[in-house]
C-alpha cells in the first residue's frame, strides 16, 4: 500500500476532528487490474471485504467489478457513509452499535467504449418511484443551470448528452458521447499571439512664429 499524507488537511484536522480520517490517503491494489484510492481505514475495509470480512459489504465490490470491460467505474453509498461517520464519532467514549444501514443514495456508474462513442451508464437508489421522480427533476434542474453557466460549447454538448430518467425506485443516467467531443475539449488550443500595444503620443505644442517689426524713430 502506498500512503500519502495530505498536509493541508492535517492542518485543518487540528481544528476539525471529523477530518482526521482524511489526513492520510493511500492507494492499494485489489486485483490484477483494479486499484483503490481512499483514506486508510476505508482501504483496509475494502481489503477485508475482498477477503469476505470487514464492514464493507462484499456485494459493493462485486457491483464495482461487475463488468471487467469498462474503462472506468465507480460505486458507493455516500449517505450511509455520512451517517456512519457521525454514528461512529459518537461512540468514541461509549461503545455502541451504530445502525445506519440504508440503501438510499447508493449508486453505480461506468464508462465503456462502444464503437466510436463513449457510453456512460449509471443508477442511484431513490427508495421508491415517487422519490425517484423528485430527485430526477431536481438533478435535471441543476444540470440546466450548469448549462447556462458554462460558456464552452463542447462542454455544453457533453452535458446535453446526459439523460436522466426515473425508473421504478432508481434514477438512471445514460449518455452516448462521440470521441470527437472529448478530442475537441482536451485538444491543445492554438497559441494566441500577444497583442501589440501602440501608445499614442500627443505632439508637442509649437509656439507660432511672430515677426517683430522695428519701430521707426519719430522725427
Amino acid at each position: 500500500m502506498l500512503v500519502m499524507k495530505v498536509d493541508p488537511i492535517a492542518a485543518q484536522a487540528e481544528k476539525t476532528p471529523l477530518l482526521k480520517s482524511l489526513v492520510e490517503m493511500g492507494v492499494v491494489s485489489l486485483s490484477a487490474n483494479t486499484i483503490a484510492l481512499g483514506n486508510l481505514p476505508y482501504l483496509q475495509a475494502a481489503i477485508d471485504a475482498s477477503e469476505g470480512t470487514g464492514r464493507i459489504n462484499p456485494a459493493t465490490l462485486q457491483s464495482l467489478l461487475r463488468d471487467p470491460n469498462v474503462l472506468m467505474a465507480s460505486t458507493g453509498a455516500p449517505l450511509m457513509s455520512f451517517a456512519k461517520a457521525f454514528g461512529l464519532y459518537g461512540t468514541e467514549t461509549t461503545p455502541r452499535d451504530s445502525r445506519c444501514e440504508t440503501p438510499f443514495g447508493n449508486f453505480y456508474s461506468a464508462v465503456t467504449m462502444n464503437g466510436s462513442n463513449l457510453s456512460l451508464r449509471g443508477a442511484m437508489n431513490a427508495d421508491n418511484p415517487d422519490t425517484a421522480k423528485i430527485i430526477s427533476g431536481l438533478l435535471a434542474g441543476l444540470m440546466q443551470q450548469g448549462l447556462d453557466a458554462v460558456p464552452d460549447k463542447e462542454a455544453q454538448t457533453l452535458l446535453k448528452a446526459i439523460k436522466l430518467t426515473p425508473r421504478q425506485s432508481e434514477v438512471v443516467w445514460e449518455a452516448d458521447i462521440p470521441n470527437s467531443v472529448f478530442t475537441d475539449i482536451f485538444a491543445p488550443r492554438p497559441a494566441v499571439a500577444p497583442a501589440t500595444v501602440i501608445k499614442a503620443t500627443t505632439p508637442a505644442k509649437t509656439t507660432p512664429h511672430r515677426t517683430i517689426r522695428k519701430k521707426r524713430p519719430r522725427q
